[in-house]
């Protein structure tokens, strides 16, 4: 039997036509751009609840540092005229970091130990190798943009992200001399050189914030840092002994920096409320370690904040200020929700 034969025209072409591939690609590209946002979304929500869970080591750290020495750190260990160690040095026993801890301590914390790491002291530079390209990660939030390190006399020195509170721009203690009209206030639980107790919470462990995110550029500005940060990280804290307790009573001249050890107003590491969470604009006052440095974070729509009861909460940009405020205030009587 002559098997039949099949023209050409009559076979059934196999693969894809142009047409039906620029359609395959099309669909693909709209599931990309649907599915995108999401996994974004979903990075995001697992960044957020690692930088929860970071504030969540650093409050167990706060807690366990004031069963041991009776009080929670001060925001700056001062004793002498350096620039002393942070309380983010204080509490690295408890976060895990002993060994580091006792390298730092057999340096030396006071004075003429200078924690400033740009200074040409002996034991400055010995501090300065110690800590070159020391990463703690619960000091860090995974979604900041800002680089890991500033350089520092030939070193490598971290970029943190958590800063501590010294208290709200309409505190009582408030002195408003400085340069700029920077108002540095004493009502929070880091206001310097203080070691507080619970105890001087008196309006609520658990609505009195302690630290809270500086992890994102003020105002987006790339390069514009407006951190209470300076090169030296996370370690250096402030170097003036006084506390505010009104106009003239924390620095002597009204300066902001330089001088003599009581007219330096510069807040390291911590800072004053004044604006709110990710203001839109970034007046002169927030930037140079100046006392009032913003919070700010990569976290859409807000900043992540440790209360003093160890529990973590997340803020809106948009909150009230007046209870914005009043968060930052550990003993100014008024009433918080949120």
């Amino acid at each position: 039997m002559t098997p039949s034969l099949q023209t050409p025209s009559s076979r059934r072409l196999s693969g894809f036509t142009l047409v039906e591939l620029l359609v395959v690609i099309a669909i693909i590209g709209v599931l990309v751009g649907l599915l995108l946002p999401a996994v974004q979304s979903a990075r995001e929500a697992a960044r957020r609840m690692s930088c929860g869970n970071n504030f969540k080591q650093l409050g167990l750290a706060m807690h366990n540092y004031a069963d041991s020495n009776n009080g929670l750190p001060p925001a700056a260990k001062i004793a002498g005229a350096q620039h002393a160690p942070s309380a983010f040095v204080l509490i690295l026993p408890h976060l895990e970091e002993t060994a580091l801890y006792d390298q730092l301590s057999s340096v030396g914390f006071p004075a003429p130990t200078n924690w400033w790491l740009g200074s040409g002291a002996a034991n400055t530079a010995v501090i300065r190798g110690i800590l070159n390209n020391i990463q703690i990660s619960a000091y860090r939030c995974p979604s900041t943009p800002m680089p890991k390190t500033r350089s520092v006399g030939g070193t490598n020195q971290m970029v943190p992200s958590y800063v501590m509170i010294a208290g709200s721009s309409d505190h009582v203690s408030v002195d408003a001399t400085g340069w700029g009209a920077n108002r540095c206030s004493a009502g929070g639980v880091f206001p310097g050189s203080v070691s507080h107790s619970f105890e001087a919470i008196s309006d609520g462990t658990s609505k009195t914030m302690m630290l809270s995110e500086q992890s994102n550029w003020t105002n987006k500005l790339v390069e514009n840092w407006r951190t209470a940060f300076s090169t030296s990280g996370p370690w250096m804290g402030i170097k003036n002994p006084r506390l505010a307790k009104g106009n003239g009573t924390l620095s002597s001249s009204g300066r902001h920096g330089g001088g003599g050890l009581t007219t330096d107003m510069r807040s390291y590491g911590f800072t004053t409320l004044r604006l709110p969470p990710n203001p839109k604009s970034a007046p002169g006052y927030t930037g140079g370690n100046n006392c009032n440095t913003a919070l700010t974070s990569a976290h859409p729509s807000g900043v992540m904040i440790l209360l003093a009861d160890g529990s973590v909460q997340f803020i809106t940009n948009d909150i009230d200020l007046q209870m914005f405020y009043n968060l930052g205030n550990r003993n100014d009587g008024n009433p918080v929700s949120f």
